[in-house]
C-alpha cells in the first residue's frame, strides 16, 4: 500500500520500501471546470500549465544543478525529466503521472545533500484552478507507486515546494535518503524564480 504523507512529515526511503537506488517523482492534476452557466453549458475548463522541477545542494547549501523544462537533464545524469506537459494530460499511461523525473542515486553528484522539487505554473494560473493534484513516488522496479501526498484543491498559491530528498546519516551513521513533504507556497513561474524562497528553507 502507498505511504500517504502528511505536510512536514519525513520518510527515508527504505522505510518506503525502495531498495534500488532509483526512483521515480511524478506530478499530476486534472483542470477543472470554469464556473458559470455559459462556461458548465460549453464544458469549457481553465488551462492550467504545471512545470515540475528540482534543485540541487551540497552540504555548504551551494547550488549544484537544477533540472527544468529548459534542461532536462542534470550534468551528473543522476536527475532525468521526461518533458514538458502543457495540458494536464497523461504523457504515459502505464504510469499515469503528466510530469515526472528519475532519480538514481547511484550517478547524482556525491556532493549533493539535498534536493528540492518545485510545482509551479508558467501561466500564473492557481493551484484552486485544477483537481486532484498530486506528487507521488514511484518505484520502477517494484513497478508500484510507494508514497503520495496530495494538494488541497482550495489553494490559490501559483507555485509550492512540494519536497525535499534529503542525503543524511541515519541512527548507525550511514548514509541515508530521505523525503519530506513541505507544500511550501512560493512565487514565480518557474524553479529560477522560486530558488530565493528555497534559500530560506536552507537557512542561510
Amino acid at each position: 500500500m502507498s505511504h500517504i504523507f502528511k505536510r512536514n512529515q519525513q520518510v527515508s526511503i527504505r522505510q518506503l520500501g525502495i531498495n534500488s537506488t532509483i526512483l521515480m517523482i511524478g506530478i499530476g492534476w486534472d483542470n477543472k471546470r470554469k464556473p458559470g452557466f455559459l462556461n458548465k453549458l460549453l464544458k469549457e475548463r481553465y488551462d492550467c500549465d504545471l512545470d515540475l522541477s528540482c534543485v540541487m545542494y551540497d552540504q555548504e547549501n551551494e547550488k549544484l544543478d537544477t533540472v527544468w523544462y529548459a534542461q532536462l537533464q542534470s550534468k551528473c545524469g543522476g536527475v532525468r525529466h521526461k518533458g514538458d506537459e502543457t495540458v494536464g494530460d497523461e504523457i504515459d499511461q502505464t504510469e499515469g503521472d503528466d510530469e515526472s523525473m528519475t532519480i538514481d542515486l547511484n550517478q547524482m553528484n556525491e556532493e549533493t545533500r539535498n534536493v528540492f522539487f518545485v510545482v509551479s505554473s508558467f501561466k500564473g494560473s492557481r493551484f484552486d484552478q485544477v483537481e486532484n493534484c498530486y506528487w507521488r513516488i514511484y518505484d520502477p522496479v517494484q513497478q508500484k507507486e510507494v508514497g503520495r501526498y496530495n494538494f488541497s484543491s482550495n489553494d490559490k498559491a501559483r507555485a509550492k515546494i512540494v519536497l525535499n530528498l534529503q542525503k543524511r546519516p541515519d541512527e548507525g551513521g550511514l548514509p541515508q535518503w530521505y523525503v519530506k513533504a513541505l507544500d511550501e507556497n512560493a512565487t514565480g513561474k518557474n524553479i529560477q524564480e522560486v530558488l530565493p524562497e528555497i534559500r530560506e528553507l536552507l537557512g542561510d
